[in-house]
C-alpha cells in the first residue's frame, strides 16, 4: 500500500486548518483510517503518568476524554513507557494486553502502536487496529511512524486533551520566574476568532448587547485609526471602507443579536454570525467572493477581543491576574502597573527570553513553553507554580488554599532575608562582592533599592523605546535617565545603550532576518544609525549633569574599531553640549562581553574600557550555538557547561591581568549553582533581578572564596554539565542555603 508525500501531507496540513482541537484530532484518525483501509485508529495523549484517549475512530466514542490508562499499563502504556513501537498479528495474546471493556475492542485483534515522540519524550500514542489475525506490513508501519512524526512536529500535541471537568490538571512549561502565583486569567493577543468561547446560554442579553455595541464601536475606531491612515498613505482609500462596511453590516449585526437573545455571551455570538458569513462566502464558486471571507474573519476577530476585554475590565482592576497568551512579550507586562500580575503564562519562549527576564526583574511568577495552553479559559483561577514550570487548571478549594499557605511561607522567607538588606554580600573568610539591580522599567527602581541593591548593573535602555509608539525624543529620554540616576544617586549606573533584534524588535522600526540573533544587533545597529545613537548619547549626558555615577555601557561588541568609534562619538556629543554651557563630565565607557571573538581581542581593551561585564546570557548562547528561545534546543543552554566555565574563568583572569574591573550581568548572576563558580573566580560584582539579590547575598554569606575556588578548579576538570550540576548542587546542601532555591532539586 505505497503512500504519497502528498497524501500524508495532506491529511497533515487538512488537521491543521481544522478550527478546533477537537476537530483536528479527529480528522488525523479519520484519515489514517480511510488511507489504511483499516476500523480502528485511536489518538491517546499522555497527562502526567497517564494516557488519555482524545480521538478514536471504530472505538466507542464514549470513551473519548474519559479513558485513562497508566504509564506503562496495557499495550498503550506500554509503548508509551518504553518509547518502542508494537506491531502484533494478535493483540490479546501478547504479555501487556490489558481489556478496556468501555472501548468495545473484543473483536479487534491486529494491533500496531507507536509512540509520538517530541524533544525525547514521549507525548503520546498512535494506535491502528483491525479485525484480521495480521501484522502490519513494513509499508503501514512506516506511514504511521511518519505520521506520528509529523504530529510531534507540527502540533503541540497535549493542545488535543479537553480540560472540561479535570480538577488540578497540571500543564508543564519551563520555570522562568520564581515564585507562586494565583489569579484569574486575563488573555493576550486573543484575537483568535475560534478560540473555544463559553457557549452556554447563561447570559443576561441586555448586559452582552452592551458589551457587543461597545466593541463595535472600538473595532471601528481602530480601522479608522490604523487602515485609515495606511490607506491615506498608501493610496489604499478602499481597505478601511470595506472593513467599515463591514462592520455596520445590519445583516450581521442583526445575526450578533439573534444569538445574544438566546442567552450567548457578546463573543460567542460574534463568533457564530461571523462563521455563519464565512461559510456561506467560501462555499461560492467566485475567487474574490472567497478571499472576502478571510475580511470578516479579521473583523470578526477585532470585535471577539473587545468584548473580552471588557468583559475582564473588572477582574483586572480588582484583583491580580495571571497573564496568558500564546506570546506574551515584555510589552504586555509593561503594560500592567505595580502589583496588578499575579503572574505570566506564555506557551513559547524560554526561561531566558526578555519576557522572562521582566517577569522575573518584577518578582512576578512566570512559566514559559507551556504545554496544552489552550486548555486555558478566560477568568478562571489558576496556580502558577514558577519555581518548578507548573500550572495547574481548575485546582479544588483545598489545593487553592494549600498554595495560599506555600505563598505565605515564600512571603516569611523574603521577610527574613530582608534583615539583609543594608548587610554588605561578604564571604565567610572577608571577600566583597558588589551586588547590583538589572532594570529597565520605572517601576522596577524602588524593588532594587528596597532589596538592598548597590547600584543598577545593567539599565536596559530599549525598554522606554519598545513600550513607546516611536523613537524617544531626547528631552523624553533625559526625563527618564535623569530620574533613574537620582533614586541611585551616590550608587553607580551602568546605562546599556540602545540594544534591539533578536527577540526585542521596536514596533515602530520592524525588519526580518533569516538570524536576527545573529543579525543586526546591539552596537552593529546603533553605528549604522547614529542619529538615535547620537540622541541617545546626547540624553544621557545631560541627564547626568550633576549626578556623576553614569557608566556607559556598550552591548554587541565584536571588534575593537566598534569601541573606538563609539568613543569617538560620545566625544562629539560632549563637546557638543560643552559649546552650549553644560558642565558635562566624561562618564566611564565599558562593554558587554558576549560576542566569543572579543575574548582573544582582550589585551586590545586596556586603555580603552574602564570596565567588562559578561552578558552571560548571549556568550552561552553563542559558545554552545543554542538559540535560548527555541524550545527544541533549550534545553542544551546551560551556564554550568563545561565549555562556558572555562571562557568565562579565561575572561576574568584576562580581565584581573589588565586591571580592568570584571563583573556579570546576565541571568549566570542569579543562578546559585554558577554563583559558587563565579566566587571562585573572583568576579567583582554580579547584577541581578531585584528579587533575585537578597537570596543570592545569603548565599554568598554562607560560602568562603577559598572553598569556592576549591570547587571551581574541580568543576574545571569534568567533561559534562551533569557532573558539574551535581557537584554545586552538593555543595549548595552543604551551605544550608539550598531550601531558598527549590527549583534546583
Amino acid at each position: 500500500m505505497p503512500v504519497s508525500i502528498n497524501q500524508l501531507r495532506a491529511i497533515i496540513q487538512t488537521a491543521a486548518d481544522k478550527r478546533t482541537q477537537r476537530e483536528k484530532a479527529q480528522h488525523l484518525v479519520d484519515a489514517i483510517c480511510d488511507v489504511l483501509c483499516v476500523p480502528v485508529s485511536s489518538l491517546y495523549v499522555t497527562t502526567g503518568e497517564e494516557l488519555l484517549l482524545v480521538a478514536t475512530k471504530g472505538l466507542s466514542e464514549s470513551g473519548i476524554g474519559c479513558t485513562r490508562l497508566p504509564m506503562g499499563v496495557g499495550l498503550v502504556g506500554s509503548i508509551a513507557e518504553s518509547g518502542n513501537a508494537l506491531n502484533l498479528a494478535n493483540a490479546p495474546e501478547h504479555p501487556a494486553f490489558h481489556r478496556v471493556d468501555e472501548l468495545a475492542e473484543d473483536s479487534f485483534v491486529g494491533f500496531m502502536g507507536v509512540p509520538i515522540v517530541h524533544l525525547g519524550h514521549t507525548v503520546g500514542v498512535l494506535v491502528v487496529q483491525t479485525n484480521e489475525s495480521r501484522a502490519f506490513n513494513d509499508e503501514e508501519e512506516s506511514f504511521v511512524i511518519t505520521i506520528a512524526s509529523q504530529l510531534a512536529v507540527d502540533f503541540d500535541i497535549a493542545d488535543f486533551v479537553q480540560t472540561e471537568g479535570l480538577s488540578n490538571y497540571v500543564l508543564n512549561g519551563k520555570a522562568a520566574s520564581p515564585g507562586i502565583g494565583i489569579g484569574p486569567v486575563v488573555w493576550v493577543n486573543s484575537s483568535e476568532l475560534y478560540e473555544d468561547i463559553d457557549p452556554e446560554p447563561s447570559f443576561i442579553p441586555s448586559e452582552q448587547r452592551h458589551c457587543f455595541e461597545g466593541a463595535l464601536d472600538l473595532a471601528k475606531r481602530d480601522v479608522e485609526d490604523t487602515l485609515g491612515s495606511l490607506g491615506a498613505e498608501h493610496n489604499l482609500d478602499g481597505l478601511a471602507d470595506a472593513y467599515g462596511a463591514m462592520l455596520s453590516d445590519p445583516g450581521f449585526i442583526e445575526a450578533v443579536y439573534s444569538f445574544i437573545e438566546l442567552g450567548h455571551c457578546a463573543s460567542f455570538a460574534v463568533q457564530q454570525a461571523s462563521e455563519n458569513i464565512i461559510d456561506a462566502l467560501q462555499a461560492i464558486d467566485d475567487p474574490y467572493l472567497k478571499a472576502r471571507a478571510d475580511d470578516v474573519f479579521h473583523v470578526a476577530s477585532k470585535i471577539v477581543a473587545h468584548c473580552r476585554a471588557q468583559d475582564l475590565e473588572a477582574i483586572v482592576h480588582d484583583h491580580p491576574i495571571v497573564l496568558v497568551g500564546h506570546n506574551v512579550a515584555a510589552t504586555d507586562i509593561a503594560a500592567y502597573p505595580s502589583g496588578a500580575l499575579a503572574g505570566v503564562i506564555s506557551s513559547s519562549g524560554s526561561g531566558l527570553s526578555h519576557t522572562a527576564i521582566v517577569a522575573k526583574a518584577l518578582g512576578i511568577p512566570c512559566v514559559m513553553g507551556v504545554e496544552n495552553i489552550s486548555a486555558i479559559d478566560v477568568g478562571q483561577d489558576l496556580i502558577v507554580e514558577g519555581n518548578l514550570g507548573r500550572v495547574i487548571v481548575h485546582p479544588t478549594s483545598a489545593l487553592l488554599q494549600e498554595y495560599h499557605e506555600l505563598r505565605a511561607r515564600e512571603a516569611q522567607e523574603y521577610a527574613e532575608l530582608a534583615e539583609l538588606r543594608d548587610l554588605m554580600a561578604i564571604t565567610l573568610d572577608g571577600q566583597r562582592i558588589q551586588l547590583l539591580v538589572n532594570t529597565g522599567l520605572l517601576s522596577e527602581i524602588t524593588p532594587g533599592l528596597k532589596m538592598g541593591a548597590e547600584g543598577i548593573g545593567l539599565y536596559r535602555s530599549e525598554i522606554p523605546f519598545l513600550v513607546a509608539e516611536s523613537f524617544p525624543t531626547e528631552s523624553e529620554q533625559e526625563a527618564i535617565y535623569r530620574q533613574v540616576l537620582e533614586c541611585y544617586n551616590g550608587k553607580p549606573v551602568y546605562m546599556r545603550t540602545l540594544d534591539i533584534g533578536g527577540d526585542k524588535p521596536l514596533p515602530y522600526f520592524s525588519f526580518s532576518e533569516q538570524n536576527p540573533f545573529l543579525g543586526w544587533r546591539g552596537i552593529r545597529f546603533t553605528l549604522d544609525n547614529r542619529p538615535i545613537l547620537r540622541t541617545q548619547l546626547r540624553a544621557m549626558l545631560r541627564a547626568s549633569i550633576g549626578l556623576p555615577t553614569l557608566n556607559i555601557m556598550v552591548p554587541m561588541v565584536g571588534e575593537i574599531d566598534q569601541i573606538d568609534a563609539f568613543k569617538t562619538l560620545l566625544e562629539q556629543c560632549r563637546q557638543e553640549l560643552i559649546e552650549t554651557g553644560l558642565d558635562v563630565r566624561q562618564p566611564k565607557v565599558g562593554i558587554m562581553l558576549e560576542v566569543p571573538s572579543l575574548i582573544s581581542q582582550m589585551d586590545f581593551l586596556s586603555g580603552r574600557v574602564d570596565f567588562i561585564s559578561i552578558g552571560s546570557n548571549d556568550l552561552t548562547q553563542y559558545l554552545l550555538a543554542v538559540d535560548r528561545n527555541n524550545e527544541r534546543v533549550a534545553s542544551l543552554f546551560n551556564h554550568v557547561h563545561p565549555a562556558v566555565i572555562a571562557e568565562v574563568y579565561r575572561i576574568v583572569r584576562k580581565a584581573k591581568t589588565l586591571g580592568i574591573k570584571i563583573g556579570v550581568c546576565g541571568e549566570m548572576a542569579s543562578h546559585p549553582l554558577a554563583v559558587i563558580l563565579l566566587l571562585g573566580m573572583d568576579i567583582d560584582s554580579l547584577s541581578m533581578s531585584a528579587f533575585q539579590l537578597p537570596k543570592i547575598k545569603c548565599l554568598i554569606r554562607a560560602l568562603s572564596q577559598e572553598r569556592a575556588e576549591l570547587i571551581l578548579q574541580r568543576a574545571l576538570r569534568k567533561s559534562s554539565a551533569a557532573a558539574i550540576h551535581e557537584l554545586l548542587l552538593q555543595e549548595l546542601r552543604d551551605s544550608g542555603v539550598d531550601y531558598l532555591f527549590k527549583s534546583l532539586g
